[in-house]
Parts: C-alpha cells; sequence; structure tokens
C-alpha cells in the first residue's frame, strides 16, 4: 500500500537529553533521505524527521527504513543517551511536545538512570551431542541401557530429561553470576531445548570490555559444550520503561 502523509507528520526515533552539543544528526527514513532534527521540551528533546509526502509499505522500502532507523539510533547513541521509540512512530509535529510534557517526569529519570549505560543481546546454545555426553558424565547412572520394558526407555528417558534441566538451571545460575558484578539490568527474553537463554543485558559502558573479557573467561572454562552469541552495543531498547510514540502505522510498523 502506498499513502500521503499530512505536511506536519513527523517520524519519531527517540528522547535524549537537552541540550544536545552535537552538531551533525545525519539523515533517517525517507527516499530521498529526511535530515534529522530535535524537537526540544525543556530538558528534553524528541529526535524526529520530517515524514511529508509519499511512503511506501513494499519490502525493500520497508527494509530501507528500519535501517534508517536503527542507523540514527546507532549514530545518536554513539554521542548521547537516547531512549529509543518503536520503530514506525509516526505523529504530528505538535505531539512531540505535548508527549514530552506528559511524561517528563519520568523521561527525565530514564535517561538518568540510562546515562552512560548500554545494552547487549547475549544468547547461549548448547552442542547437543556435547549437552547429552556431559548430562551423563555427571551423572553415570543414566548410562545404563538395560531396558527390561517400554515402561523402564520412558522412565529412563524421563531422567535424562530432568538432568538436562537441572544441568541448564545449573549452568544458566553459573553464567549469570560470574557477570552479575558487571550486570545493571538483566532480561531474560526465551529459552527452550538446546538454547540455555537468549537476554538482555545492560551495563556501563566502560565495563564493556571488562564483560568480553568475562564472557571469553566463561566460553574456555565450558569448553565446546556452549555457543555464544553477542549483539551489542546497543541502545538500551530493553530497558525503557514506557513505551514511547505508540502511533505506529501500517506503512513502516
Amino acid at each position: 500500500m502506498t499513502g500521503t502523509r499530512k505536511r506536519n507528520d513527523v517520524y519519531v526515533y527517540g528522547v535524549t537529553a537537552f541540550p544536545f552539543k552535537p552538531r551533525s544528526l545525519g539523515q533517517g527514513i525517507g527516499d530521498p533521505p529526511a535530515d534529522v532534527f530535535l524537537v526540544p521540551y525543556r530538558r528534553l528533546a524528541g529526535v524526529v524527521s520530517k515524514v511529508d509526502g509519499f511512503f511506501s509499505d513494499s519490502g525493500k522500502a520497508l527494509r530501507k527504513n528500519l535501517t534508517a532507523h536503527l542507523g540514527v539510533l546507532s549514530h545518536l547513541f554513539e554521542k548521547a543517551t537516547i531512549l529509543p521509540a518503536a520503530f514506525g512512530s509516526i505523529c504530528p509535529a505538535a505531539s512531540v511536545k505535548e508527549h514530552l510534557a506528559a511524561s517528563y517526569d519520568s523521561l527525565v529519570e530514564s535517561l538518568t538512570e540510562l546515562d552512560g549505560k548500554l545494552e547487549v543481546r547475549l544468547s547461549a546454545s548448547y552442542r547437543e551431542k556435547e549437552l547429552l555426553k556431559a548430562v551423563i558424565d555427571s551423572e553415570p547412572r543414566l548410562a545404563r541401557g538395560d531396558h527390561r520394558t517400554l515402561g523402564d526407555k520412558i522412565e529412563h528417558g524421563k531422567e535424562i530429561i530432568g538432568a538436562i534441566e537441572r544441568k541448564r538451571e545449573n549452568d544458566r545460575r553459573a553464567i549469570f553470576a560470574r557477570l552479575e558484578p558487571l550486570l545493571r539490568d538483566l532480561a531474560v527474553h526465551s529459552e527452550d531445548s538446546t538454547v540455555l537463554f537468549r537476554a538482555s543485558v545492560l551495563i556501563a559502558r566502560e565495563d564493556l570490555a571488562q564483560f568480553d573479557h568475562f564472557l571469553e573467561e566463561i566460553a574456555r572454562d565450558l569448553g565446546q559444550l556452549i555457543d555464544f552469541r553477542c549483539v551489542g552495543p546497543l541502545p538500551p531498547y530493553s530497558f525503557v520503561k514506557e513505551a514511547l510514540f505508540l502511533s505506529k502505522e501500517a506503512a513502516w510498523a
């Protein structure tokens, strides 16, 4: 679908503190890309760009706009603390100040709490063969194969599943315990049979190198059992307390 926007509509990337010292805010969504600018209100500023004219929700345009949205946040995050808005947030320009005024105290509090901090997306996945071997090594009785009946096999399977769950819980607690000195906040997103956890961690910028060092030590100690994957540093997407500018549009949301 394609459509038109009102002349005073803006696309909202997030909220930052004001005054904002860096002069260049870069360019954001649109074709051609629109200049990013600030809508200030007291000690806050909405980070926006104009969305006048036509828009398209084709797959190519959607991907391009998502890339631009994330690019603006990453660019500004290098220079200041920013509370990210949801992708696809569009509203009249006057509504930006209204939102900043209505949520002023909580937004200032969030910016203060998140100042100097960043998010890292961290996932840990088991290697299946190594997981089963580790479970049996820790509980050798599970290696038995003398099943006389189908019921014996079912019971043995339940015992193995229980042992895996115990190991998962122990490993998860051990990993977070070793990272705990650096964690300012933690949000666990999901887990399943092979994925030990998917989580977002909030740490201080100054602790990023130490965080990487801790992960390397943990991975080395675990040998070939678990694969870690990190994405970041990122703006604190998972730790913004309130939703910002929820007027998502079908074209880009």
